[in-house]
């Protein structure tokens, strides 16, 4: 009965995101199109760390380790992608924050981004929110990760994943309301 109990507790923990992170993400999702100059069938990337963008203010991070041959591999795994957020631009600065909702080490980060004249992001900080982190990108720093440049896909992908699920992800209660009414009909 005991490992039963604490079973339960390992997989609801693991599959929630903890208050304390949900109240750290602040740039709540508003389900508008965006006109940010940035390309969307495809991601960027730069030494492993890649970022995808939707014209919907949506935002997903680890994209590319589910491509291959031009195409994402397991859709399913990119709808349970653990890190998934929303972004906001202002000109050619982009600030996007996202949630990782590991289980283990659940955590909120926002990230502050600029794009280039060549269609390239430079990645210009990094701070951890709720497990508090701070990351100057600047050449010198341990950590420095060159612009990311776009790599187109093949195929065209949904930005539905299961944040979207979740009322607190969102700026309006009837916007989340449509998008369930909306997800039951299909």
């Amino acid at each position: 009965m005991k490992l039963a109990v604490i079973l339960s507790l390992v997989i609801l923990t693991s599959c929630s995101v903890p208050w304390g992170v949900r109240a750290k993400f602040t740039m709540k999702y508003e389900d508008k199109k965006t006109d940010a100059g940035l390309q969307y069938n495809g991601y960027y990337i730069s030494d492993g760390y890649s970022l995808m963008f939707f014209d919907n203010g949506l935002v997903t991070c680890g994209i590319h380790s589910l491509v291959q041959d031009g195409k994402i591999t397991d859709k399913n795994a990119l709808y349970h992608n653990l890190i998934w957020g929303t972004y906001k631009y202002n000109s050619d600065t982009f600030r996007i924050q996202m949630i990782n909702g590991n289980g283990m080490a659940p955590n909120c980060f926002q990230d502050v981004l600029k794009l280039n004249n060549d269609n390239t992001i430079e990645l210009i900080s990094s701070e951890g929110l709720y497990l508090k982190y701070f990351t100057v990108n600047k050449p010198g720093v341990e950590h420095y990760i060159q612009p990311l440049k776009f790599v187109p896909l093949l195929d065209t992908v949904s930005s539905d994943n299961w944040f979207l699920k979740k009322r607190w992800f969102w700026k309006e209660k009837t916007d989340w309301k449509n998008y369930r009414k909306t997800r039951k009909k299909n």
